[in-house]
């Protein structure tokens, strides 16, 4: 993953899956993830039977231009619609504009950690560096009352679905749930 759009010469935006001789898998589809300047997938995590989760700076798929910065991708690399994140992660309050998602981590219970630089999520600024996202892509708005005030640059999902996380931060913010 990274910011290429072509990869040995074929088409792939931001990510591409190799084959064990190290050639572009042809089974996994360049996803339709609309490129932004200065945009990347800066994580990947593999989540359930053989998806993939992306995290990083782009403007949603072209389908849904709004799902900003986080994906769901099937086996083949087909986004999930079933993963509605809305807008996703935005800079600020302004919706329009993609948020950035440094890491993401995929929880054994279905769920989905995310960190970054974002300053909201799906409309709302009450949640931004940080937030867990249920299966089907909306916030977990019953956990992590918190919000750190700044970067989060590294997310990890444990065995009993604890998170660990680290950045920037030195100090969380707590709100009323």
């Amino acid at each position: 993953a990274g910011s290429f759009t072509t990869f040995d010469g074929v088409a792939r935006n931001y990510i591409v899956r190799l084959t064990s001789s190290g050639g572009v898998d042809g089974t996994f589809t360049n996803p339709a993830l609309i490129t932004v300047p200065g945009g990347a997938i800066r994580s990947v995590s593999l989540h359930g039977s053989g998806d993939v989760l992306v995290g990083g700076l782009f403007r949603g798929a072209s389908s849904s231009p709004f799902r900003h910065s986080v994906a769901r991708l099937s086996s083949t690399g087909v986004v999930d619609s079933g993963f509605n994140v809305g807008h996703g992660a935005q800079a600020g309050s302004n919706t329009s504009v993609a948020g950035d998602v440094l890491s993401i981590a995929s929880m054994p219970n279905g769920k989905v950690a995310i960190g970054g630089s974002f300053g909201g999520f799906n409309g709302s600024t009450a949640r931004s560096k940080f937030l867990v996202l249920n299966s089907d892509g909306s916030v977990d708005t019953g956990r992590y009352p918190f919000v750190p005030n700044s970067d989060v640059r590294a997310v990890v999902a444990a065995s009993d679905n604890s998170v660990i996380f680290g950045g920037d931060f030195f100090q969380l913010s707590t709100f009323t749930i």
